[in-house]
């Protein structure tokens, strides 16, 4: 999904804020998964459960039409400070050159391909004079297998580039965003989803606490219906 600049968050607040995510991602451990309601995407097969606590919204168009396969999801708990996260199914593979740059390319390994090109193009955004591009994944790994599917954790760093300019000369780096991204396989193909927090970048290329527990508890939900 593609978001303006206007609308991209800061990360800020400094350790205490930070402290009070961990508190709030400890509960949501100790809390999961009761409570949890499963949501179902009848149009593309695929259901997943969400954390406790969390409202569950489809994302909308500029139309205010429905985006197949596109979840939101906020922390509906007063006084707690999960993240929140957006939840995607992404389409075909593009073409390999783009989706192979960085760590774990493999021109063999389709549900990787797709996960890493997708990861590029979650949380570019235009502005007045630049253009926020996904320029590389920095750190890739698979992290685990759930009920018989791979999951991948990933950073992605951001430049803001020039516009307009021939050469799409490199301004500054923008920031990091992380995503996990779940592999649904069966006979009728491959079907990747990624999770990430809502186009919020990070100051580095680590994967943050905050985000990679909530995201990965979500993501071993993942499944076909």
């Amino acid at each position: 999904m593609t978001r303006g600049v206007t609308g991209l968050l800061a990360v800020g607040g400094g350790i205490g804020v930070l402290a009070v995510q961990l508190l709030a991602v400890a509960g949501l451990l100790a809390s999961a998964p009761t409570g949890a309601a499963t949501v179902s995407e009848h149009s593309m097969g695929f259901a997943f459960d969400s954390p406790r606590g969390y409202v569950v919204c489809r994302e909308r168009a500029g139309d205010n039409r429905d985006m197949p396969g596109e979840f939101f999801l906020r922390d509906g708990v007063p006084g707690r400070t999960m993240p929140s996260l957006l939840l995607e199914a992404v389409g075909p593979a593009a073409p390999l050159s783009r989706q192979l740059r960085g760590p774990l390319g493999a021109d063999h390994d389709t549900a990787l391909a797709q996960v890493r090109y997708s990861g590029l193009n979650l949380c570019g955004g235009t502005g007045p004079r630049a253009l926020i591009v996904g320029d590389s994944i920095v750190a890739m790994r698979i992290v685990g297998v759930g009920r018989g599917r791979r999951l991948f954790e990933g950073v992605v760093r951001y430049v803001n580039v020039l516009v307009p300019s021939d050469t799409l000369e490199m301004k500054h780096v923008e920031g990091y965003a992380p995503f996990i991204g779940v592999e649904l396989t069966r006979s009728g193909g491959t079907l990747p989803v990624l999770i990430h927090p809502e186009c919020r970048y990070i100051d580095d290329a680590s994967m943050p606490e905050w985000f990679r527990v909530p995201a990965e508890q979500l993501a071993r939900t993942v499944r076909w219906r």
